[in-house]
């Protein structure tokens, strides 16, 4: 199911009952008429809350005591006038007033409380995926469905809510789960979760069988084949930060395949819940560049005021972004990244930092690549990164064997593909022990010490003991420090200095694999040292070669994203600087980047016929050294496209 999507808007509504007058002000066609200004053509707004309130006269749920009209009907037959697709927002895991009144919805914690801390959050309670919730929200949807023209819906909030009601306690010892162990609590609750998931999708795809349906959960792997498209959450003024879009983009891309499209959900505010909030004009512009580079759609999030008031300045940011944007419409559609290097982690929350750091090197590095795990299909790539300690499960061990196989290249980080303590046989090392300096440092060498200083390099975290392998090769070793950090007893161990190149690799390599012992993802995450990010270009090119764009006169900060058109290829050029600003980062000023000499991988099957820069088809000097393109671009502020035409 392909939905087209150009520009959407995500409002979020969620207004206490104790809220009066709510909507009093609300002008339908005034704020049509801006979506229509804005050219957006998918909008999705509330039916139902997570305090409970419905903004339609529900039948089966509670509408809101605040509001005296139909407003989402009124909505809805709005939008379906102006051709903008609405989908309906439920939220699946906390609808406070609800629960409030329905007790026996609520998921009950593993300490046997209904309500968490902190108090003041909407998660104070949360619902039990195996209550009567599950059909009571079906049959809200099925209400929404029959009674307004409404394009789909959006599922907030399925999370892992570790219940132990008596109803999910004896489901699990059915199941031969473990109700005090975490572990299987939310092995339970995801299960669940997802089930739930069926259940809506299900019985709304039998009244509509072309619905736009989107989960947003911990999980999406879990009920991937429920979704019409995916959005792709990140406000990276919260506790996304910008280190989250550039991996959870490329993977959201990957669940999605080649037939559904990923919308790219940020906030024009700093913090969801922040009415007062509107991010500068180059902060938006960022996001939404940055998501089309990568094969997202735009999709500007906000607050609505409670009484309706239209907040016009909101709306002329919107559009001034928005407008931008679509001076490359003509050039993006129909773009894709068709990626040969995918950097494999593993998707739990709580051991997604290292990917975040390869993530960050490799796009500041300017090399083109997608993130999968294990989940995903890895057939197409040539080079698979395996990110820090990653751990993969049999299955996944079996694909990682199948694409060696294939004499397709390997770049392990840290104890990645390790089992029981061994790598796979045609990995050049093997493991001797587990940690053994702290901290640990590597000694330049070589090769790969292109760029380096002639000094022993922190790695600013931890790294494993390996040893080559008669068909491997030594490239770098491990520096021991004098002592291991921390009290000893009777002293402070905190100078530690590194003392000498120690027994153990750094860096084993044979012709399709190198290992590196370094949790170097971590330590780029911890303290950004550019050594590190000069390595791990310098190990990515041994194995793959040469890069698809290398521009060294561009700012690390900067990022360059390479799509395939129908006559060529697009290079966007994205250079906004980002700051930190007291706790926060922030991004205000668009930078502007003079005299780039850009060297362009031209595919060995194409002949280059011109280059243009977008949107006035400026054609740009290039020479042709073999089949690389030395393209010079004079001067860009904050975003570039630049056209390749092929013959």
């Amino acid at each position: 199911m392909r939905t087209n999507f150009k520009y959407a808007l995500f409002y979020d509504f969620h207004t206490p009952v104790t809220v009066p007058g709510v909507l009093k002000e609300f002008d339908v066609e005034g704020f049509t008429d801006q979506l229509v200004r804005c050219k957006v053509d998918f909008l999705t707004w509330h039916a139902r809350c997570n305090q409970g309130g419905a903004y339609y006269p529900t039948k089966i749920g509670i509408p809101h005591p605040g509001l005296d009209y139909d407003f989402f009907g009124k909505l809805a037959e709005a939008c379906k006038r102006k051709n903008i697709r609405l989908s309906a927002y439920f939220n699946a895991g906390v609808s406070s007033e609800e629960l409030l009144r329905h007790p026996e919805y609520m998921a009950i914690s593993p300490e046997g409380l209904i309500l968490r801390e902190n108090r003041n959050s909407p998660f104070v309670r949360s619902v039990c995926y195996n209550s009567p919730f599950r059909e009571h929200l079906r049959d809200m949807a099925l209400e929404v469905l029959a009674n307004y023209p409404v394009d789909g819906f959006f599922f907030d909030c399925l999370k892992v809510y570790p219940c132990v009601c008596p109803t999910c306690v004896k489901k699990m010892q059915a199941q031969g789960l473990d109700y005090t162990k975490l572990e299987d609590l939310v092995k339970f609750n995801s299960q669940s979760y997802a089930e739930f998931a069926k259940l809506l999708t299900e019985a709304i795809r039998k009244v509509k069988p072309d619905a736009l349906i989107v989960f947003n959960c911990d999980d999406k792997e879990l009920v991937c084949d429920e979704h019409s498209h995916f959005e792709c959450e990140c406000l990276p003024t919260s506790h996304w930060g910008y280190d989250y879009l550039p991996l959870y983009c490329r993977y959201n891309r990957a669940l999605a395949g080649k037939d559904r499209q990923v919308l790219n959900m940020t906030g024009r505010f700093y913090k969801w819940g922040d009415f007062g909030g509107l991010r500068p004009q180059a902060a938006l512009e960022y996001d939404m560049f940055y998501g089309i580079a990568q094969g997202l759609r735009p999709d500007i999030g906000g607050h609505f005021h409670p009484r309706g008031d239209m907040d016009m300045a909101v709306f002329d940011r919107i559009y001034d972004v928005y407008s931008k944007l679509q001076q490359y419409d003509d050039y993006t559609s129909g773009a894709v990244n068709n990626n040969d290097i995918a950097l494999v982690f593993d998707k739990e929350r709580s051991k997604t930092a290292p990917a975040k750091g390869l993530a960050r090197m490799l796009d500041e590095l300017k090399i083109q690549f997608d993130a999968v795990t294990e989940f995903c299909d890895w057939s197409k790539y040539k080079l698979l990164i395996l990110a820090d300690d990653l751990e993969l499960t049999p299955q996944g061990m079996a694909k990682l064997q199948t694409h060696l196989d294939a004499g397709k290249k390997v770049l392990a980080i840290g104890k990645a593909a390790l089992v029981n303590g061994k790598y796979p046989e045609a990995f050049p090392a093997e493991m001797v022990c587990d940690k053994p300096f702290d901290p640990a440092y590597f000694a330049p060498a070589g090769e790969l010490a292109k760029g380096l200083q002639d000094m022993p390099l922190s790695i600013y975290a931890t790294a494993v003991g390996i040893k080559n392998k008669a068909a491997g090769e030594s490239l770098m070793k491990l520096v021991k420090p004098y002592m291991n950090a921390g009290w000893d007893g009777l002293r402070c161990n905190y100078y530690t200095a590194p003392e000498g190149v120690s027994e153990y690799d750094f860096i084993a390599a044979n012709e399709q694999v190198i290992c590196c012992a370094g949790n170097i993802g971590c330590g780029y995450l911890t303290r950004a040292p550019y050594q590190l990010r000069l390595l791990f270009g310098n190990m990515i090119d041994r194995l793959y070669g040469q890069r698809k764009v290398f521009c060294p006169k561009l700012p690390s900060f900067a990022r360059a994203a390479v799509q395939q058109v129908a006559d060529g290829e697009i290079l966007h050029i994205i250079a906004y600087a980002a700051e930190a600003r007291g706790m926060c980062v922030t991004m205000e000023d668009a930078a502007t980047v003079c005299d780039l000499v850009i060297e362009f991988k031209v595919p060995e099957d194409a002949t280059l016929e011109k280059v243009l820069l977008a949107p006035s088809d400026k054609e740009l000097e290039f020479t042709l050294n073999g089949n690389t393109a030395i393209i010079k671009l004079d001067r860009m502020e904050g975003y570039a496209l630049i056209k390749m035409i092929y013959q």
